[in-house]
């Protein structure tokens, strides 16, 4: 064997294990869009986490019905899961979808990329604290179950006004 052929080999060998290495210390970002929001995230597979807490890890969308027949459109990326039950989120919606005449022309989009919160006595409680126009909004969602993997359900919540969410794990074929 040549001299040369021996770099190409030790060089395809050091790019394997550099590829392998890379796969197993972080996740490949991913760009798309999600409620018409385009965003790039990463999720880290959960490693040492307990199975009632992984079951989290994932993109999950729904739409919520309000009161008077408007939508709105929600994603929520399950980034990272760690074994405590810190979650790391990456949250959009769209109130701007169909339903009432008066709503279809208000567009409310928004992202939050990077939202920490935790999963606690079987419910993600995922809550910014502040007002938007006066209303406190914020979700309280149910961690899925192991009969029922694919679907999360809860509330979206005003100090009076809870609406039903139902979201569902996106799996990719």
């Amino acid at each position: 064997m040549t001299c040369i052929s021996r770099i190409a080999i030790a060089a395809g060998l050091a790019f394997c294990t550099f590829a392998s290495l890379q796969g197993e210390s972080s996740a490949a970002s991913e760009t798309r869009r999600l409620c018409d929001r385009r965003v790039t995230y990463d999720i880290v597979p959960p490693l040492d986490v307990p199975a009632n807490l992984s079951i989290l890890s994932g993109v999950w969308k729904g739409t919520i019905i309000m009161a008077g027949g408007s939508e709105m459109c929600v994603s929520m990326v399950v980034k990272e899961v760690v074994p405590d039950g810190r979650v790391i989120l990456l949250m959009t919606w769209n109130v701007s979808m169909g339903g009432r005449e008066d709503i279809n022309n208000l567009v409310s989009m928004g992202e939050a990329l990077n939202w920490p919160n935790k999963a606690e006595n079987g419910e993600i409680r995922i809550d910014s604290g502040n007002r938007w126009h006066g209303t406190h909004y914020y979700y309280v969602m149910k961690v899925p179950t192991a009969a029922n993997p694919n679907v999360m359900e809860g509330s979206w919540m005003t100090e009076t006004h809870p609406q039903p969410v139902v979201l569902y794990r996106e799996v990719r074929r």
